[in-house]
Parts: structure tokens; C-alpha cells; sequence
């Protein structure tokens, strides 16, 4: 159950890039804030996968954490390989 836990926590990362986007559209952020929206969209949503699959909180809030921080070095290594 861990390990399953685990990998959908991780398998958030291009949702938490969509909601960032959504966010920054919706918003109208600084791209300086970006990385923060990110960290608390993948806390937000493993909360609600921990709530769902009955597993501890504060594990939750670390791989969201984790999450969020991947989904802005995604983004960041897109945006700097193509250039833009």
C-alpha cells in the first residue's frame, strides 16, 4: 500500500504543472511565485489522496512537498532547454 501511495503521490506532478498554469492564468501571478503555487497545489492534492487511501497526513504533506518541487524543476528544465 506504501509503495502505491508512493508512486500516485509522484504520478501528480503534470496535475500540479496543469493547476499551476491554470493558477497563473486565472491569477495573473509573477512567475517569482510560481515555485510557491506549485509546493501548495502538491500538498493540497496528496492531502486529499491521503484523506482517500486512509494513509497518514504528514506523509502527505512531505511527498506533496516532493511533488510540487518536481513539477517546478519540470517546468523550469522545460523552459530552459527550449529556450524560452
Amino acid at each position: 500500500m506504501t509503495e502505491l501511495r508512493e508512486l500516485a503521490g509522484l504520478l501528480g506532478v503534470p496535475v500540479v504543472i496543469a493547476l499551476v498554469k491554470a493558477t497563473e492564468m486565472v491569477l495573473l501571478l509573477s512567475r517569482r511565485w510560481l515555485p510557491v503555487v506549485a509546493i501548495i497545489w502538491g500538498i493540497v492534492l496528496n492531502l486529499a489522496l491521503a484523506y482517500i487511501l486512509a494513509t497518514p497526513y504528514p506523509s502527505a504533506v512531505v511527498w506533496g512537498a516532493i511533488a510540487g518541487l518536481a513539477a517546478v524543476g519540470l517546468f523550469s528544465g522545460t523552459r530552459a532547454t527550449l529556450g524560452r
